[in-house]
């Protein structure tokens, strides 16, 4: 059984540009999609909006396709640049996106931006997802720890996401066809979120906690907690548990 529980939230800002789908076609047939607008003014929230449709959308009509999760994405950027176009240029219209695909008891999942998914174990953190942005790009070359990406000035900017113009293949797929059980987890959530709670302790939450409700609402409650001493962002999540 796949239980899961999802949080979104303005934080201390007027706009929520975040947006969550959750599409479940049946107990183990499952999107879920997680999706961070940039710019403010830029219509970011259009663009959220448009990038978790379009995941619904697809996977409605691709759920059995071995390649979903690339129609998934590559449907969602000709959807934000085509309306991008029918607004104008004023309007720029991007968007990170992550979603994550279950089917059976296998787990495919895929990112562009920095919205990120945790994959656990056991209650162990074995794989995330790879940020694309700068600070990133600085922890990849070694100039900071993958912790220090976190509070980085420039954690903010990005050097792919949805909105842009590809010249190749942006998204990245980090995980095709992992066999889940029932110690499996997984954790999607923008930056608003985790740039407030360390990885130790989301596993840790995780360990202590018998359901996805019960996991999310403790890592909220540092979030929200971390939140209070900086102008927070909007964040959102969704946790996940094989049960």
């Amino acid at each position: 059984m796949i239980d899961y529980a999802s949080v979104t939230s303005n934080g201390a800002r007027e706009l929520n540009e975040d947006r969550i789908r959750i599409t479940a076609l049946d107990d183990d047939t499952i999107c879920f999609a997680v999706a961070d607008g940039l710019g403010g003014h830029g219509r970011g929230d259009a663009a959220a909006e448009l990038a978790v449709q379009t995941s619904e959308d697809v996977f409605r009509a691709f759920s059995q396709n071995e390649n979903v999760l690339n129609l998934i994405f590559e449907s969602a950027q000709k959807r934000i640049l085509f309306e991008r176009k029918e607004l104008g240029e004023r309007f720029s219209l991007k968007s990170t996106l992550a979603a994550a695909v279950f089917r059976s008891d296998k787990l495919s999942f895929g990112t562009i931006g920095d919205t990120r998914v945790l994959l656990f174990w056991n209650g162990n953190l074995v794989k995330r997802s790879h940020d694309h942005s700068f600070a990133q790009l600085l922890c990849d070359a070694g100039d900071i720890t993958q912790e220090e990406v976190r509070t980085h000035p420039d954690r903010n900017r990005l050097l792919r996401c949805l909105g842009d113009e590809w010249g190749e293949q942006s998204y990245e797929i980090t995980e095709s066809g992992y066999s889940c059980d029932r110690n499996t987890a997984v954790l999607i959530c923008t930056d608003g979120f985790w740039t407030l709670i360390s990885e130790d302790d989301i596993a840790e939450y995780l360990r202590e906690s018998g359901s996805a409700q019960e996991w999310l609402s403790k890592m909220e409650a540092e979030v929200k907690s971390a939140g209070e001493y900086v102008d927070s962002d909007n964040y959102s999540a969704v946790a996940i548990m094989i049960k």
